[in-house]
């Protein structure tokens, strides 16, 4: 999830890099376990805790396996048991108050997850009995942590021109673009639904199939180094000067690769 004002779900950027990525050319420390990675804090009963403690550490392993590298911080995580203690836990000057749909939210100093006990009386749009859709939530908000611990605004804050790439990043590490609940992209491209530049990609009822299909092709076609060394890009500009490619012929290039598959 990313902040309007500050932050409303999360962003980023590309570019091509020579045979060496930096982050694949750095000895890396030996990979932390979940246990000593995540930091836990809930006022859930013991049994429903240790369930989502169990989530989340599988969620963290899915994390890194996408970007074969840890987690550079700490991930302080806070499992609120209603909607009410969600609330409470974003940061005062936020003067945040969340949507029904909104279960979770990531930046790189804290991960807010709204207990799936509470959804069926506090949440719309979820299922708290699929199991896959519980881990993917946790996944997708553990992206933004990560992201947020490379980027320099650790929360977003200003790169909202771009947060079609925060949420799209976080789409795909969760592997959401290939589940049934997303929209598809060529739907999107036939319905005419596709905005006409990138700073619009996420918006409509097509944005998590957009942002997600054009984060994928980046990912498919410039490469994983090229999306781990983006995450610290903050403007559009810069995202496009390094993928060295116009927004008029990115967009060209996804669709007919969108249209191709």
């Amino acid at each position: 999830m990313i902040r309007t004002t500050c932050i409303r779900i999360a962003i980023l950027i590309f570019a091509p890099i020579g045979a060496c990525a930096i982050h694949a050319c750095v000895s890396s420390p030996q990979a932390a376990t979940a246990g000593e990675v995540l930091n836990i804090a809930t006022s859930m009963d013991d049994s429903a805790a240790d369930d989502m403690r169990s989530i989340f550490a599988e969620a963290h392993d899915v994390v890194t396996a996408f970007w074969g590298e840890p987690f550079s911080e700490k991930v302080n995580i806070t499992l609120a048991p209603n909607r009410a203690g969600f609330d409470a836990r974003f940061p005062p000057d936020w003067g945040f108050k969340s949507e029904c749909w909104m279960v979770g939210a990531g930046v790189a100093d804290f991960l807010l997850y709204l207990s799936p006990s509470a959804w069926a009386d506090e949440a719309c749009g979820h299922d708290p009995d699929d199991a896959q859709h519980v881990l993917d939530i946790a996944v997708h908000e553990l992206t933004h942590v990560y992201h947020g611990q490379i980027n320099p605004t650790r929360d977003f804050t200003g790169s909202e021109e771009i947060g079609w790439f925060v949420e799209g990043l976080a789409v795909v590490v969760a592997g959401q673009l290939n589940r049934d609940r997303y929209s598809d992209p060529v739907d999107a491209i036939y319905e005419d639904a596709v905005p006409d530049t990138l700073q619009n990609f996420w918006s409509g009822q097509h944005r998590y199939a957009v942002a997600g299909s054009i984060t994928d092709y980046i990912d498919k076609i410039y490469g994983r180094n090229v999306l781990y060394d983006l995450m610290n890009v903050t403007t559009e500009a810069v995202f496009l000067e390094k993928l060295g490619v116009s927004e008029q012929q990115l967009l060209y290039d996804w669709r007919a690769w969108v249209l191709e598959d």
